[in-house]
């Protein structure tokens, strides 16, 4: 929670400035730079994924995991530099050929330039946290979390500064990168732990760490296609200034629904520690872990929706707001939907279970593609993120279908319905039902907004909570976290 206040008052800084400083436009350009570095980021995510899920079991075994973290490094610096020298020669040329503003193939290579030090660094900085998550050490984890934000919004906002225009904001964002990798390398480092010095265990820590990444590649490679499919299409169908504003509104969208994912990560080192268990003896923690994600997902993003039209007019302006706040409300549609899987994935993920995931995420990415592209040629630019929420219920249901029948089948359909259905259907009514009051309020200032996020917050924690109470499984999931709260608060006292 920590990190997240941190790094939403980061977007907040940042994002008006650098619009006000540079335009949507040239945000626009330096947003499609990111979104087509977007599927490397599979290097850093992968294998931080797989250092969390092997240093995770190996710490629970009693094994010290020294080789596993030397080891996630070192393949994450070589996949990052062979990446980095493929994207610089052909990235350039893919940004031509998706841009439809007529941005020269030189200005293009100058803006890949400006991003590379940034993305290679990040890539690090993701193994990284996952080597901190997989220790379970989850106050260290928040300080590596608040060091990106923080060093962004200096280097961000200096750069542009200094250059207000696309190639200035590329480059604070990378120095920014650059400057946490620097930080979390000493936060990160264990002085008490042996240094690993046999080839021997090295090569192993990295053949254990390749198995594991193998299909989870497929995984994220996919489901990264699927998630920026948007800005792709947008790129060849509308102007970079819409692009800007499409940028701007997934701002906010992320920031809320990477709350919910970071608050859910630690949930996958827990499945890693227990994957040896009895899969009964899993269940019932699945199912009320899967309850509270689906839940804390509706009181995080439902209250954007219902908000969406004078947040983005107050904080980014009229101009982004005439288009962005439909697109926020989309993408968040989107976004809470795909929460319903949330635990699901990092359950299979702690098991080492990666190729269903492989398999699901493919499909998602498919009918992601599909579907938004039959959406934005029908209805236009403005429904940009209507294919990633269709795709995402169809991905519900697959997962809901898995668990049922593969990973749980002695789970009935009533707990599993009521621990990911009945929260986000619960959350959503209350959107439909709360957007046409606030359209018409008449918000126009800071604080009549904050009255009105303090009445819709508790709404949809109230609507969620009773809609829930309705069944004995809910029940029993709201006694259980409640007192999970209680006990880890008298705990901190």
């Amino acid at each position: 929670m920590a990190a997240f206040i941190v790094a939403i008052a980061a977007q907040f800084l940042v994002v008006p400035v650098v619009i006000s400083d540079i335009g949507l436009t040239a945000f626009g350009h330096a947003g499609l730079v990111l979104a087509v570095w977007a599927p490397l980021a599979l290097i850093g995510t992968v294998i931080g994924q797989a250092a969390t899920r092997e240093i995770s079991a190996a710490l629970a075994a009693g094994r010290v995991a020294g080789a596993l973290q030397s080891s996630a490094l070192a393949l994450c610096a070589t996949g990052g530099v062979v990446a980095a020298l493929v994207f610089v020669a052909v990235g350039p040329s893919v940004l031509a050929w998706l841009d439809s503003s007529g941005v020269s193939k030189a200005d293009w290579s100058t803006l890949v330039l400006a991003s590379v030090p940034g993305w290679f660094c990040q890539q690090l900085v993701v193994v990284m946290q996952g080597v901190a998550s997989a220790r379970q050490d989850f106050r260290l984890v928040a300080k590596m979390r608040i060091a990106p934000a923080v060093s962004s919004v200096i280097c961000t906002l200096g750069a542009v500064y200094l250059r207000p225009d696309a190639v200035g904001y590329l480059s604070g964002v990378s120095a920014g990168f650059v400057l946490t990798s620097i930080v979390s390398g000493f936060m990160v480092r264990d002085p008490g732990a042996p240094a690993p010095s046999a080839r021997g265990s090295l090569a192993d820590a990295a053949r254990s760490l390749l198995g594991f990444s193998r299909w989870q590649s497929v995984y994220q490679a996919t489901g990264t296609i699927g998630n920026q499919v948007d800005r792709y299409l947008l790129a060849s169908l509308a102007s970079p200034a819409v692009i800007g504003q499409f940028n701007a509104a997934n701002r906010l969208q992320e920031a809320a629904y990477m709350l919910v994912m970071k608050a859910a990560e630690v949930l996958f080192p827990r499945f890693g520690a227990r994957s040896l268990e009895k899969p009964q003896e899993r269940l019932r923690f699945f199912l009320i872990a899967s309850w509270a994600v689906t839940s804390l997902s509706g009181v995080v993003l439902a209250p954007l929706i219902i908000l969406a039209e004078p947040l983005m007019r107050l904080w980014a302006g009229a101009e982004t707001a005439a288009g962005g706040a439909v697109l926020l409300q989309v993408l968040t549609v989107g976004g809470l939907i795909g929460c319903g899987t949330t635990v699901f994935t990092y359950y299979m993920m702690g098991m080492g279970e990666t190729r269903p995931l492989a398999a699901i995420s493919a499909l998602y990415s498919v009918l992601t593609v599909i579907f938004s592209a039959l959406a934005m040629l029908a209805l236009g630019p403005m429904v940009a993120g209507a294919g990633l929420a269709l795709a995402s219920v169809v991905r519900v249901m697959v997962s809901m279908i898995w668990t049922r029948f593969r990973t749980f089948p002695t789970s009935s359909w009533s707990d599993l319905l009521n621990c990911t259905v009945v929260p986000l259907a619960a959350s959503l009514a209350v959107c439909v039902l709360s957007a046409g009051h606030i359209a018409g309020s008449g918000i126009d200032s800071w604080w009549e907004l904050a009255v009105a996020g303090v009445i819709v917050v508790p709404s949809v924690a109230v609507s969620v909570l009773a809609a829930s109470a309705l069944s004995g499984f809910g029940r029993s999931a709201v006694s259980a976290v409640m007192g999970g709260l209680v006990v880890s608060m008298r705990g901190r006292v």
